[in-house]
């Protein structure tokens, strides 16, 4: 198993030593645009190694079981709606999952330019969240897409991740 570090926002990673909690910190700026995992291996002064994943994400990323509505308003003015649920929730976007398995998401022209996406977040379906969002990635059964620009870093998001962390125990990476 890896332990993870994260890139800060002066591409360098800080590790702890695990068994004498020596830090060091390293420029991995070299890494910064690779797109494979990547493995870095460690060995502090007091003789042990190991390896750890560099992760490259400026935000956690939280999975979910959130329903949602997509939509889609055409060049004609015509409106397509797609229902989905999000598996995965950052500040930053979000992985989609389609309700229906035997859909094929990979030929979903719907899912090749940008669309509208709203969800409630929570039990108490007070925070309704509205965004723009930008496919990134699409395959046969999920939607990986950010969040238009000026919509990225929603307090609403952070607050619901938050506390859902707190609740559950999860434990994210570096903002």
């Amino acid at each position: 198993m890896y332990k993870t570090v994260y890139i800060s926002k002066s591409n360098e990673v800080t590790y702890v030593c695990p068994i004498c909690d020596k830090t060091k910190t390293v420029d991995v700026s070299k890494y910064q645009y690779v797109q494979n995992r990547i493995t870095l291996n460690f060995n502090c002064i007091c003789g042990y190694s190991w390896t750890s994943l560099l992760e490259r994400r400026r935000f956690y990323r939280m999975g979910t079981d959130i329903p949602c509505a997509c939509r889609k308003t055409g060049a004609s003015g015509s409106v397509e709606n797609i229902s989905m649920k999000i598996v995965d929730l950052s500040p930053d976007g979000l992985k989609l999952e389609s309700v229906r398995r035997e859909k094929d998401l990979a030929h979903a022209t719907f899912l090749k330019s940008p669309f509208t996406i709203g969800f409630h977040l929570g039990e108490n379906k007070k925070n309704y969240i509205k965004k723009t969002v930008h496919p990134i990635h699409t395959n046969k059964t999920h939607v990986c897409a950010e969040f238009d620009e000026p919509e990225r870093g929603d307090s609403a998001i952070i607050s619901y991740m938050l506390m859902t962390r707190n609740i559950f125990g999860a434990v994210p990476g570096p903002t």
